[in-house]
């Protein structure tokens, strides 16, 4: 079976964000840190892209 890439760059609500991440804590037994820098990125991307909008 081939490693997936996981990339976390994709614009996701924050619902959709954390199942993602908990799938990934489940599959890798990932730290719940990426889980807060990641919700944190998404937050700070939504401020600037409603700027942009």
């Amino acid at each position: 079976m081939e490693k997936e890439q996981t990339t976390i760059c994709l614009p996701m609500e924050a619902r959709s964000f954390i199942r993602f991440v908990k799938t990934l804590n489940e599959k890798q037994k990932i730290g719940l840190n990426i889980t807060l820098e990641g919700l944190n990125l998404l937050n700070e991307k939504q401020k600037s892209g409603r700027k942009n909008r």
